[in-house]
């Protein structure tokens, strides 16, 4: 994928946006994209307007979006609900979904998949795994978000690809 993090969104700029242009070609995705308010890497304004390229981008190249959304699901949902009219069957990839079911029934019905990272197997992610349960097989992604959010019983090490299998191969067993 070929995208800004939002937390690299202060670097957004004309330079940024033609290497994109000239680029993106060779990607399958537009992304990581997204707003994230945990942090105060970039302004709240510089990534909206970040994210907003983003999405017309993606529309415009008919390529999916990978999009990061850390404690920012009202405006993110607003912008990628501005251009709902025009995106293809399948916008984009929800990344590290941690919202509740009612934003997940909203992003599907815009056509998003769900990715779930380690924080799933964590103790108090019961709403996350309610709404693993409640999606339909079909639009669920398992990812690792390696290096970070190891799974259980790894959490707090560097996570590694690795770590999805084996997790996999725990709840065969038990």
């Amino acid at each position: 994928t070929l995208g800004l993090h939002p937390h690299e969104a202060k670097l957004f700029d004309k330079t940024f946006v033609d290497a994109m242009v000239k680029e993106i070609h060779d990607y399958v995705a537009v992304g990581e994209t997204g707003i994230d308010y945990h942090y105060d890497f970039s302004s709240p304004e510089i990534q909206k307007e970040s994210f907003r390229y983003h999405i017309d981008l993606s529309i415009r190249v008919n390529k999916p979006l990978v999009i990061h959304c850390r404690e920012s699901v009202d405006d993110i949902y607003a912008l990628l609900a501005e251009r709902k009219s025009e995106y293809n069957e399948r916008p984009g990839i929800m990344h590290c979904y941690v919202e509740n079911w009612e934003w997940a029934k909203k992003f599907l019905e815009m056509g998003f998949y769900l990715s779930f990272a380690g924080v799933i197997t964590f103790k108090n992610a019961d709403m996350l795994r309610d709404v693993a349960r409640n999606a339909p097989l079909d639009r669920i992604l398992i990812e690792t978000d390696s290096p970070y959010l190891a799974p259980i019983p790894y959490r707090g090490k560097q996570n590694r690809p690795a770590y999805v299998a084996k997790r996999f191969e725990q709840r065969s067993e038990e």
